[in-house]
């Protein structure tokens, strides 16, 4: 078996509730059964997995994009100069109040939330482009910590407010990597539905860019995987 991910859920599941008895009598049954794999690719930015043995490092797992910055521009009442964030959340509903967004001059925003009486906002999915390449065109993603999104906005250069996510094991890890590969701030709630939201949106592009992080991680688990493959056969056909 090879495992392949940025957290083992025996992580989660530790950082949420260990220290407890029965908590800790699962989390040492899951480390059990993920020790049986011949190889853990971890990809980065990844949890410690317990440290569990046969874990190897590979870079981050996602994709430079081409921007398509032109093509969007075409589809949105953006005039010359204007900024376009893209606000999105990977799944997770959050309460997010966008009928109570700042509106900030110059600023447009994609959304995934229909009937909002906004002209500053445009269903992202009304542009006819990708999420990853409208990721890659705007000038900010507004989101919370998650691995995909984390590490697409770093390897493509885009900065990105995120929403704190409090309690969940993962984060540390993601905001961490984050901040050293990208301009990123944390920001609140409150934040996107007062004037703030510009003071904050400031700060962020004021911020040093990074070098951008090479996206090794596809080809490196590929490679891995691979060979751990070979290896296995050859292993067969000797015996």
């Amino acid at each position: 078996g090879i495992g392949l991910s940025c957290f083992t859920w025996a992580d989660i599941l530790a950082g949420c509730g260990g220290g407890q008895g029965p908590v800790d009598d699962l989390v040492a049954q899951m480390n059990a059964c993920y020790s049986r794999a011949t190889l853990l690719l971890r990809a980065m930015p990844g949890m410690a997995m317990g440290g569990l043995a046969g874990v190897r490092e590979i870079g981050p797992m996602a994709v430079r994009i081409p921007q398509r910055r032109d093509r969007l521009t075409q589809r949105l009442p953006v005039g010359q100069g204007g900024r376009i964030g893209l606000v999105g959340f990977g799944g997770v509903n959050l309460p997010l109040p966008l009928a109570d967004w700042a509106r900030l001059d110059g600023w447009h925003w994609l959304v995934a939330e229909p009937g909002l009486d906004r002209a500053d906002m445009t269903l992202w999915s009304d542009t006819g482009l990708t999420f990853s390449e409208l990721l890659a065109s705007v000038d900010v993603v507004v989101t919370k910590p998650g691995y995909g999104t984390f590490t697409e906005c770093a390897v493509n250069g885009t900065p990105v407010l995120y929403l704190g996510r409090p309690g969940w094991p993962e984060t540390p890890y993601l905001t961490d990597w984050l901040h050293r590969h990208a301009r990123a701030l944390e920001v609140d709630a409150e934040t996107l539905c007062s004037s703030r939201l510009g003071e904050q949106l400031q700060k962020l592009f004021s911020l040093p860019a990074k070098p951008l992080p090479e996206p090794t991680g596809v080809f490196e688990a590929a490679e891995a995987i691979c060979t751990n493959l070979d290896s296995q056969r050859g292993n067969t056909r000797r015996s």
